[in-house]
């Protein structure tokens, strides 16, 4: 959603893509290699 100075909060996928992730301990747990949306 798009602010009034024109911010957004929104993530494109491609710059997810090959983020690290991480559990609650700092250990990590793996890379993000796709993102999936789910159709309505």
């Amino acid at each position: 959603m798009t602010t009034q100075t024109g911010h957004t909060e929104a993530i494109a996928a491609s710059r997810v893509i090959g983020t690290s992730v991480y559990n609650t301990e700092g250990t990590h747990i793996g890379d993000i290699e796709d993102v999936m949306l789910d159709k309505f």
